[in-house]
């Protein structure tokens, strides 16, 4: 009898009023194939970004927002993971706060 791992998805954003029930067989399948595409990207995406070291910091920027959602691509379609973000809009846009290591902040400098 193999283990089952109980599992709560979620549909439209919202969690089911019954959990669905996954056989642990089928979750350690899942995640084999979400990490030999993870590291498969991984190896593609290195190499790839190679030339983007000698261009402007803008451009790797990109590239590494690029190979994140490929990520998050990935985990939805292998196993069925969706990422909220929540709390975007308490983030200033227009400042930057520098954290030190004692856990003190620096208000940012006037323009």
């Amino acid at each position: 009898m193999l283990p089952v791992i109980e599992v709560t998805p979620k549909v439209d954003g919202r969690a089911p009023h019954a959990a669905r029930w996954i056989p642990a067989a089928f979750l350690v399948l899942r995640s084999i194939l979400f990490n030999a595409a993870f590291y498969l990207t991984l190896a593609i995406y290195s190499i790839i970004a190679l030339p983007t070291l000698l261009m402007p910091r803008h451009a790797l920027f990109i590239f590494v927002r690029s190979w994140a959602r490929t990520n998050l691509r990935l985990l939805k379609i292998t196993c069925g993971i969706s990422v909220e973000w929540r709390g975007l809009e308490k983030i200033p846009g227009d400042e930057v706060c520098a954290t030190l290591e004692a856990g003190t902040s620096v208000p940012p400098a006037s323009k």
